[in-house]
């Protein structure tokens, strides 16, 4: 079982997510309240626990200002968090938001952006390995809109970490398309060539 929405979480803790930084405000401010809504998740009977890493990317802390220290202690809270509110009965998956969370203008649920593979690779990968630095080794790109950064994720990315795990959960339109517009079919048809790359499961979920 996944663990629930923390946006929504927090709000209902009274915390104020009105930032660019969204839960990760919350994470770098009160990071006690990111541990009770680990923990919260956990009494519930969550099998799945996610890290308050969603909207946590570098680039997002350097537009604000951050040092490469300030980053990497946020990076610290975030997973000391989630191993204290769990036990072995828990698997922790590092959260990692697709590239339009950063912009923060929408684009998470319009996929009107477009990078180059390379300006998507230095995008994760930073996050990436300071979770993996500290001991993650699954992880989830969640709500990701755009078919070209799944396929950057797929081909460019995922293999640089064989011995990581990493789904993919996208967004949908109105018509059941991919956000960006396209096709849910061709979704599924690239994801079924690559299979090597990403073990194909399928469900259909409600964000938070």
């Amino acid at each position: 079982m996944l663990d629930g929405g923390l946006a929504t979480t927090l709000e209902q803790a009274g915390c104020n997510l009105n930032s660019t930084l969204w839960s990760s405000e919350v994470l770098r401010q009160q990071p006690e309240e990111i541990y009770k809504a680990h923990q919260a998740f956990v009494d519930a009977g969550a099998e799945i626990i996610l890290t308050s890493t969603y909207q946590a990317s570098t680039a997002t802390f350097l537009d604000i200002g951050l040092t490469i220290e300030d980053i990497d202690h946020i990076y610290n809270t975030a997973t000391e968090t989630v191993y204290h509110a769990t036990t072995t009965q828990q698997v922790i998956v590092g959260s990692l938001g697709p590239y339009g969370s950063y912009l923060s203008d929408g684009s998470e649920y319009t996929g009107d952006y477009n990078l180059s593979n390379i300006d998507y690779y230095q995008f994760h990968q930073t996050r990436i390995d300071r979770l993996v630095e500290k001991g993650i080794v699954d992880f989830v790109f969640e709500t990701v809109p755009n078919f070209n950064e799944i396929k950057a994720l797929v081909e460019f990315i995922i293999p640089k970490y064989p011995t990581c795990t990493f789904w993919i959960s996208v967004t949908v339109n109105a018509e059941g398309d991919l956000s960006d517009g396209t096709p849910f079919d061709k979704v599924c048809e690239y994801i079924a060539l690559h299979h090597n790359e990403v073990p194909v499961f399928w469900y259909q979920l409600f964000s938070c």
